[in-house]
């Protein structure tokens, strides 16, 4: 079976609390998300949800995945597939590591299926990679926004 793996990293300096409640409000998303422009649903283990996402260059396009890891403070995973599983699946995850100075960000994907060589060219994966960074850099000015307003109002 086809498969493709994209991963990312960053240090983000803020605690993993921060960060996983920036990641797991998912209504402001729109406020500061380039890649995943919206998410509607509750950040529930098991639950469905709806992503919006937009890779740089490419339409917006919908998939409906599944949580299927919720650990505070630790990861978010989610499955999902287009059109049937097995023909192009993708398990996207969000893990976060305590780190000297906050959190180490890990966000990356895992791409399964039929199709995967030809929905995911060199272009399309290039594409994606670029959306994860860009999404992992404005998570970060999101987390130090809202650590510097608490560092002020303590």
């Amino acid at each position: 079976m086809p498969s493709r793996f994209i991963e990312t990293m960053i240090d983000i300096p803020a605690p993993p609390r921060v960060v996983w409640d920036v990641l797991t409000d998912f209504a402001s998303y729109p406020e500061w998300n380039p890649f995943i422009r919206r998410i509607d649903g509750e950040a529930v283990d098991g639950r469905s949800i709806r992503v919006w996402l937009k890779a740089p260059g490419r339409p917006t396009f919908k998939i409906r995945p599944r949580l299927t890891a919720m650990v505070p403070r630790q990861e978010m995973r989610w499955l999902g597939s287009f059109l049937a599983p097995g023909v192009f699946d993708g398990e996207h995850y969000f893990r976060l590591f305590p780190h000297p100075g906050g959190t180490r960000f890990e966000h990356g994907e895992q791409f399964n299926g039929m199709l995967v060589s030809v929905l995911m060219g060199k272009g399309m994966q290039a594409a994606t990679t670029r959306g994860f960074e860009e999404m992992n850099e404005a998570l970060s000015k999101r987390c130090e926004l809202i650590e510097s307003k608490v560092s002020v109002t303590e």
